[in-house]
């Protein structure tokens, strides 16, 4: 549905990122771009990852992107809850090229299934304390059902206190 909607913007899955994380070489070159709002990116995000506005122009998040990235091989992967928001941001991005008169100069991809899909999978993730987590912020009750129902935190604080009740109960 969403990759319909969004046709310019190019997906790649979990695993391909995943395997490009492991690779030295390729997450040298890697900029991981968190397209949720602030209160989603605080409970958790994939390692690495830098938070950008979707709302925000086009010249705001390639400010971003520059700040932690010059190396013009480099592959931008956006993501959010599910696919969405990160689509809209690569094709923004390729618009403001595309007026421009030019072509981007790095690879965009929009992270398939995005955040959910990447916590529904177990793959690593961090808060905002970069303590490792499992939980992702639903982002509403209608898209938080693609994520897997123990995996829901809507705040850090909630999180940290069961994982102190956790270690209490032992």
């Amino acid at each position: 549905m969403i990759s319909k909607k969004f046709s310019k913007a190019a997906n790649i899955s979990t695993h391909t990122l995943s395997d490009w994380m492991k690779n030295e070489g390729e997450a040298q070159k890697l900029v991981l771009l968190d397209c949720r709002q602030e209160e989603e990116f605080v409970v958790s995000r994939i390692p690495g990852a830098v938070r950008v506005d979707y709302e925000n122009e086009a010249e705001s998040i390639l400010e971003k992107i520059q700040d932690v990235q010059t190396d013009k091989s480099a592959r931008i992967v956006c993501y959010c809850a599910a696919g969405y928001r990160s689509s809209l941001i690569v094709e923004k991005l390729q618009d403001h090229f595309k007026k421009l008169g030019t072509k981007p100069p790095w690879e965009m991809y929009n992270l398939e299934g995005s955040i959910f899909k990447w916590a529904n999978e177990g793959r690593t993730m961090v808060d905002v304390y970069n303590k490792g987590t499992p939980f992702a912020h639903p982002y509403n009750a209608v898209f938080g059902k693609l994520l897997e129902s123990h995996l829901r935190r809507q705040d850090v604080q909630k999180q940290n206190e069961e994982k102190i009740t956790v270690v209490d109960s032992h």
